[in-house]
């Protein structure tokens, strides 16, 4: 099946399930913004008595904004019947799709959708602080990029929706892919066909601080279209800073959930955003865990990524990409020239606020490979910098020289 087919598939099944809600009330085809002459829009979906914390859901399928009848959600039970149970306000949110738009688009018209929801909070009965955000598969990834890159608005805009933030107070997302580099320019979603240069700013593993929203991840461990490392390494980055995260995976799922998995998933998203956005008032929350968060987070989140490496070695100077990724708590690495290819990386460590690497490169005609052994320090400010020392495989000194580092 088309990867399409099945992200659409899922999302149907979310939808059309059992009988009409009638205490619900259905708002549909809210405005939230407009672009390019068409408008942008959200459904609204109130119970009898809110809890006064809101939920907005991420319509979204390979970045493709479907319509449905919103009152077609109101049927229970998953998961929307649950959070209409327990009181949520459940948003239903529309952006612009592929293939006129992509993924940045996508990103930019959901954190609007979160500003004009909170700026028209009372409108809707529901408290500005207690929102919540979620989707599947795309609709994740558009969920944890409002989770790891909301702000606090413009104070100077004219427009009320622009001076209100868009951060969000705790996230689920379902096997949302967080790297988009191994799906970009992908022929089977034209939202990815966009320049290279973008893939870190949407790409939430890159994006993770240490305000970021708590986050859940519920995942199929079968998906062969986002594999679940993909939320493992996001799960493990959001509580490298302090970041409340877990990681809910279901052994014989898939890329979409049914049956006794559907009711699992369903309960564990009400579940979190009943701690996170009733339980305790996330602005709370934030504000006083947040010092404490960044001064005793451990800063090895702040190596995985791309960065731009420049080495200085006896006077000459090079460039390369510096690749840092980590699977299983263990961090590895990539050292690659425009020019020359790919460095075995042997050995990289972060501890006590020390960063290490090994590389070994071999030049032709020399009988020996030569052993780069960097030594540094991380800092927010200046990126990775230290020293180099060059031997003959590991043997006599050949050089001496530095390096910095900064994050693509």
């Amino acid at each position: 099946m088309k990867a399409s087919a099945i992200l659409t598939g899922f999302l149907a099944a979310l939808i059309f399930q059992s009988p009409l809600r009638a205490d619900t009330k259905v708002s549909p085809d809210v405005i939230y913004g407009r672009k390019m002459g068409m408008a942008l829009t959200l459904d609204v979906l109130t119970p009898t008595k809110p809890n006064k914390a809101g939920v907005l859901f991420m319509v979204s399928g390979g970045w493709v904004s479907g319509w449905f009848d919103p009152a077609s959600v109101v049927k229970r039970p998953n998961p929307f019947g649950k959070l209409l149970d327990d009181g949520f306000t459940v948003f239903l949110v529309r952006h612009g799709s592929s293939p006129v738009f992509k993924v940045p688009d996508a990103v930019e018209d959901v954190r609007k959708a979160v500003r004009f929801v909170r700026a028209h909070a009372a409108d809707y009965r529901i408290d500005p602080n207690r929102i919540g955000v979620c989707g599947a598969s795309a609709g994740g990834h558009l969920s944890l990029m409002l989770g790891t890159t909301g702000d606090d608005g413009n104070p100077q805009a004219d427009d009320a929706v622009a001076k209100a933030s868009s951060r969000v107070g705790a996230v689920v997302a379902y096997f949302p892919p967080t790297d988009l580099s191994p799906y970009l320019n992908d022929k089977r979603f034209p939202a990815t066909h966009f320049g290279a240069e973008l893939v870190p700013s949407v790409s939430p593993l890159q994006q993770v601080t240490v305000d970021d929203a708590p986050s859940l991840f519920v995942v199929g461990l079968k998906d062969d279209l986002v594999p679940p490392s993909h939320s493992k390494k996001m799960q493990d980055a959001l509580r490298d800073r302090g970041v409340p995260a877990q990681f809910l995976g279901f052994p014989d799922a898939g890329h979409g959930f049914a049956g006794e998995d559907d009711d699992r998933a369903a309960d564990a998203l009400v579940e979190w955003f009943n701690r996170y956005l009733i339980d305790e008032d996330p602005s709370e929350r934030a504000s006083k865990s947040l010092e404490e968060r960044r001064k005793n987070a451990p800063p090895t989140l702040s190596l995985i990524g791309d960065w731009n490496l420049l080495l200085t070695v006896n006077g000459d100077a090079a460039d390369y990409t510096l690749k840092i990724d980590r699977e299983d708590g263990v961090l590895s690495a990539k050292l690659i020239s425009a020019r020359s290819g790919e460095y075995p990386v042997e050995s990289i460590r972060y501890d006590a606020g020390e960063f290490s690497m090994r590389v070994r490169r071999s030049y032709e005609g020399q009988q020996f490979d030569f052993v780069y052994d960097y030594s540094g320090t991380l800092s927010t400010e200046e990126g990775l910098r230290g020293t180099v020392a060059v031997s003959e495989d590991g043997g006599d000194r050949a050089g001496a020289g530095t390096f910095e580092a900064k994050r693509k």
